[in-house]
């Protein structure tokens, strides 16, 4: 899969970085340097309150992706039974925790009051 994706860019001419040799935080500091601009338009979260949008904004994104990836027709497996390791949604800064989560048991977009916690995290009290 990784080939064909891989040749699929190539084939697109679309910018890329073959991190292969890289430690992991030179591999970030190269990810950071090259999408600096994209990464400075957004989206952000400027205050603690806006922490848990932009975290449930990157996990849909993920579902999204996972949506798109299964639609293709030659994918494997299914959209149904995938599990994925989301963001912990709790928002504190600190917090690098995953949850693994069946795909289809994504809260849905409307849902914002059901947040991705990881055990024993909470959502910040205000």
């Amino acid at each position: 899969m990784g080939q064909k994706i891989a040749a699929e860019v190539k084939e697109t001419e679309a910018p890329q970085l073959s991190v292969d040799e890289w430690t992991i935080d030179q591999t970030v500091a190269e990810v950071e340097r090259f999408f600096a601009g994209v990464l400075a338009k957004g989206p952000t979260a400027d205050t603690a309150d806006e922490r848990p949008a932009l975290l449930r904004w990157a996990n849909r994104a993920d579902v999204e992706r996972y949506r798109a990836f299964y639609a293709r027709p030659w994918s494997t497996g299914s959209f149904d039974s995938a599990v994925h390791a989301f963001a912990c949604e709790c928002a504190r800064p600190e917090c690098d925790a995953q949850v693994e989560l069946a795909l289809i048991d994504f809260p849905a977009p409307s849902d914002a009051a059901s947040p991705v916690l990881a055990a024993g995290h909470h959502m910040p009290e205000n």
